[in-house]
């Protein structure tokens, strides 16, 4: 790695001074984590100095290198900071069962709780704090003393029952094995910022001895240290600058610091948003050309920012280390385990079992294994199944298609077996088989719960485990990363937990515990660009540094009184327990003396705008501090710094092209304002053009292509003329109400997939609880035909109840419901239907003939309906009830279980989108004609058997007059005439939008204010005979 050498900081000086002082000596580097302490040593040898004999440690490794036998004869385990958030998770669940808690109270959500409980039962126990010795009058709340030794008395039973030792008793092991004598040929050196309390400390002082070497660091001048900071005998701080950036270890004592340079070694910019921040960094170090290996970015707001530029490095090919590590879902194999727990949590919902099979994670054995295109088809084939959620609902719905392909294909005659669709058809039996194979597969790999809703935890984490094994592809080194960590956390809580534990409890462990794995933390490696925050950053040394997240919402970041140990409780129970304020201060500590340290050019930025708050963000007073001695100007305040700023950084930066979108934008913009790119758009990308182009169309008052206006063939279209075209009374009155509704799904054949979406609130769908109610009627009428005497309303009561129950049993296994209080509810409300059903029969005053009448399945049965003009088109449906009325003389009835709406006595047609009591009419004549030569039907309509079918909740009959067919012939021509002419215009009124499938590719109410006012252009020709159609009511 190249680079330029910088005067040495004070720490790398010091060390520098060591090593020359001491260099045959082992010098133990005591540092919070490894990778500090490799970037130490690193920007020593950076500086131009070797660091012979030098070893790096921590006080836990310290301390396991003196107990190390005593762990393995005892067969302890180090508890991981993740496996401890279980255990006190777990303690806590478990005593507020048992309810001897009374200060502390259980919430579905206790994340944020438990996570303040262990960082207590942590700082206690590192204090020497123990339920023995806890002083209960040092609390606000006898109660919560009492929880609080409850807890910690726990916390001590389940380390002893388990053989784990936390920091705190590993630490205590080790101070009894530290030897007095004091080895003399090794020297411990601390950095004086590394902050110890407690036994942590106990155990350096005295493992160290008289060999500590406190070593200094560059300090913030003008802040009094952190009490827990080290103390240096003889610190000698570096009182000259030779830059400004140099000049910022007087960030606090703006009175003292030596005279400017003005030389441009700081730097400070702001932006519209982190997004654009963080771009702009990339552009200047582009504009710039500085080597990405030169260069350290540090930020102060993991949440906004880490993702943030991980995902914008990955797309700018800047390769990257992150000093913390990245989240776990930049993985595949993260997501794929997270969305497997989602599939498992949330009653195996499809979409996550399909979001897997759609990423291409899931390894899947076939004879057509290498064809990754069919494992990605698999997916919609799931979504599109009906499986919707549910253990059981898997197999018997993948079941069931399998025999409904099967089926179809053995009944396929000699025509479909020539041709493509029974192969077609074999494809799909095989996907689904396949499907069918991998959900069962999965399905084993979880245990069931028992009665009372609990699932054993470790055979859970057995079977992801498993899952981990088997099924997930490892495609990368983040992968393997991730998949390594997982399955040791997965072993290790499956050791531990034994017990069987309440499902969502146990899930809920299980997501929290992989949302904190962080993948690959990372020293600084030549040829990337290194990532740290503000707490663990500008060790690297490099000549370069940016400090993002200035802005007064991220710095300093709020710091909240601890809700377990309040600062009161603090102060009484140890001197050594860190306070809110201590926190807060040592917060503006590191970061003033983070800056003092570093050396070479340093940029600082704030965001100005909060997007998801949609407010205006403002500067850090830590920034005005930096602004100050940028211009050598100790009194100047936030305006003179906001005039002195150029304007935020937005869209477009430095000129810079990272990416097309800053070409465009610089291409576009010509200082502050926007130029006309109209014209290059257009040229360069002919698919926005065509769009634009269209949109122009639609705002005219002209009726276009654009607007639905399509070249047909009436032979192809018009049922009329093609007589191989069947419609039903559906397809009519959708070409009545949305043409272009009707050219998308019967003409161009698009269909929104059928989607099972589980509501906690609902069984049944409205077309499910429609065919419900139909096979009940159905039923209950072959019932009453058989019976050879008319029956009083008690005993009708009692036979539709039956049939309902029956029914509902059968409906309930295939859909089950997703609580049995719903269940109830809505049967109950059933059972009220049934009685309505039975009240509006009492009103009708006939008997039921004929019930669930299909025809026009195929040519034999298909009705030939009149149009009036010597005209006919082909007819398919079911009739759902035909009754005699007398000698010769039929009903016709359709049942509308759901709502009224539409539906009035006062409309014949309603514009053509009631039709159907016309057509069913004509077509029960031919079918009744068959067995009564004489037949007429003399009434049809609707009947509304439901409460909700009218407002007073009676139920209701719409009966419409035969005699005006000549009406409805007249209209059903010009919905034929709508088709043929090719106007397949949107809808114009919003009926029924909300439950169309088209909805989210129509533009809405925008669409229907371009038609009106198409409508009013009378050289729209074609649009009269929509017109003319609304014309009849």
């Amino acid at each position: 790695m190249s680079g330029t050498v910088l005067p040495q900081n004070i720490l790398i000086s010091e060390l520098s001074k060591i090593n020359q002082a001491y260099p045959r000596i082992e010098k133990v580097l005591i540092v919070p984590d490894y990778q500090t302490g490799h970037q130490i040593l690193e920007y020593v040898v950076r500086s131009g100095v070797s660091w012979i004999n030098f070893t790096i440690a921590t006080p836990t490794s310290l301390a396991i290198d003196l107990v190390e036998d005593e762990i393995i004869s005892n067969n302890l385990e180090l508890l991981s900071a993740d496996i401890n958030l279980i255990v006190v998770d777990t303690i806590f669940n478990s005593l507020s069962s048992s309810q001897v808690l009374t200060y502390f109270e259980k919430h579905p959500v206790n994340k944020g709780m438990i996570e303040a409980l262990v960082r207590s039962i942590s700082d206690l126990r590192i204090c020497g704090i123990s339920s023995k010795n806890i002083q209960q009058h040092s609390f606000v709340s006898p109660k919560k003393a009492n929880d609080l030794t409850l807890l910690l008395a726990e916390y001590e039973k389940v380390l002893k029952k388990q053989k784990f030792i936390d920091t705190a008793e590993l630490l205590n092991m080790a101070l009894e094995r530290v030897s007095t004598v004091t080895d003399k040929e090794k020297k411990f050196v601390v950095p004086h910022r590394f902050y110890l309390r407690g036994i942590v400390r106990t155990f350096v002082e005295k493992i160290a001895s008289e060999n500590m070497i406190v070593v200094a660091e560059d300090s913030a001048i003008g802040l009094v240290e952190p009490s827990d900071a080290w103390t240096v005998k003889e610190k000698a701080e570096n009182l000259n600058a030779y830059s400004d950036s140099q000049r910022l270890k007087w960030l606090f004592d703006h009175d003292n610091p030596p005279k400017a340079f003005h030389d441009s070694s700081i730097e400070i910019f702001s932006a519209v948003g982190e997004r654009n921040e963080i771009r702009e960094v990339l552009r200047r170090i582009a504009k710039e050309k500085i080597k990405v290996d030169e260069t350290e970015l540090i930020y102060t707001d993991s949440g906004k920012y880490l993702d943030l530029i991980y995902f914008l490095c990955e797309k700018l090919g800047i390769p990257a280390t992150f000093s913390n590590g990245i989240s776990f879902n930049i993985t595949r194999a993260g997501r794929a385990l997270m969305n497997f727990l989602f599939w498992i949590k949330e009653d195996f919902r499809e979409i996550h079992l399909r979001r897997i099979l759609d990423s291409g994670t899931l390894k899947i054995k076939s004879e057509d294994e290498d064809n990754s295109e069919s494992v990605f088809a698999l997916g919609h084939l799931l979504r599109i199944s009906g499986v919707g959620w549910g253990r059981e609902r898997h197999s018997q719905i993948l079941s069931q298609k399998i025999e409904e392909s099967k089926k179809y294909r053995h009944e396929a005659d000699d025509d479909e077996l020539k041709g493509g669709n029974y192969y077609t058809r074999e494809r799909k039996i095989k996907s689904y088989e396949r499907l069918l194979n991998i959900c069962t597969s999965l399905l084993t790999l979880i245990p069931n719960n028992d009665e009372e809703g609990k699932i054993n935890f470790s055979k859970l984490c057995a079977g992801l485990l498993e899952f981990l094994n088997k099924y997930v592809k490892i495609l990368d080194e983040y992968d393997a990363f991730f998949v390594a960590r997982a399955k040791e956390i997965f072993s290790q809580l499956g050791t531990y937990l034994q017990e069987d534990m309440a499902f969502e409890e146990a899930l809920g462990k299980l997501i929290t515990i992989i949302s904190n794995i962080r993948i690959k933390p990372s020293v600084p490696k030549p040829g990337c660009l290194h990532v740290a925050h503000y707490k663990s950053g500008a060790r690297s040394g490099r000549t370069h540094t940016f400090i993002v997240g200035l802005d007064e919402g991220k710095f300093p970041e709020r710091v909240m009184q601890d809700p377990v140990l309040l600062d009161e409780e603090r102060k009484n129970l140890h001197s050594e327990l860190e306070l809110s304020q201590e926190k807060l201060h040592k917060n503006v500590y590191e970061m003033a003396a983070l800056i003092a340290s570093l050396r070479g050019k340093v940029r600082f930025s704030y965001s100005t705008y909060d997007a998801r708050e949609e407010r205006k963000t403002f500067p850090s007073s830590l920034l005005l501090q930096v602004f100050r001695i940028k211009e050598g100007n100790p009194n100047a305040d936030y305006n003179e710094m906001q005039l002195a700023l150029s304007q935020p950084v937005a869209f477009s930066g430095t000129g810079v092209n990272l990416d097309q979108t800053d070409w465009w934008l610089n291409k576009l913009v010509d200082g502050v304002s926007l130029k006309d790119g109209m014209g290059i758009v257009k040229e360069y990308f002919p698919g926005l053009k065509e769009g634009l182009f269209a949109a122009e169309r639609r705002a005219s008052d002209d009726f276009s292509e654009y607007d639905g206006k399509v070249t047909v063939k009436g032979s192809d279209v018009d049922p009329r003329e093609n007589k191989n075209l069947v419609m039903s009374c559906s397809m009519i009155e959708m070409i009545a109400r949305c043409p272009f509704a009707y050219f998308l799904k019967h003409l161009l054949l698009i269909y929104k997939p059928e989607e099972v979406e589980k509501d906690m609130t609902l069984w049944l769908s409205p077309a499910q609880r429609g065919t419900l109610l139909h096979e009940v009627f159905k039923l209950y009428a072959e019932q009453m035909c058989k019976e050879s005497k008319s029956i009083g309303f008690d005993k009708q009561k009692k036979v539709v109840l039956d049939i309902l129950d029956k029914t509902v049993q059968e409906f309930k296994e295939e859909i089950p419901p997703p609580s049995d209080v719903v269940f109830q509810s809505e049967f109950t409300q059933l059972k009220r239907d049934a009685e309505v059903f039975l009240k509006i029969n009492e009103r009708l005053e006939t008997s039921p003939v004929m019930w669930e009448v299909s025809f026009g399945d195929n040519d034999e049965t298909r009705a030939s309906i009149s149009l009036g003009d010597g005209t006919k088109i082909s007819l398919r449906g079911r009739i759902d009830r035909i009754d005699k009325a007398r000698e010769s003389e039929y009903h016709v009835w359709d049942y509308k279980t759901g709502s009224s709406f539409g539906f009035d006595e006062k409309h014949y047609i309603n514009g053509g989108t009631q039709i159907q009591h016309i057509l069913y009419a004509e077509a029960a004549v031919k079918i009744l004609q068959s067995v009564d030569k004489n037949a007429k039907v003399t009434r049809s309509g609707y009947i509304l058997p439901t409460e909700r079918g009218t407002k007073d909740g009676k139920g209701g009959i719409l009966q419409k007059d035969v005699a005006l067919k000549v009406k409805g012939q007249e209209a059903l021509r010009i919905i034929f005439d709508i088709v043929k002419s090719g106007t397949f215009m949107r809808n114009v009124k919003n009926e029924g939008c909300n439950l169309c499938d088209y909805s989210e590719i129509c533009d809405g109410e925008s669409s229907q204010n371009q038609i009106k006012q198409k409508l009013g252009n009378e050289k729209n020709t074609k649009l009269q005979l929509w017109i003319r159609l609304k014309e009849y009511e």
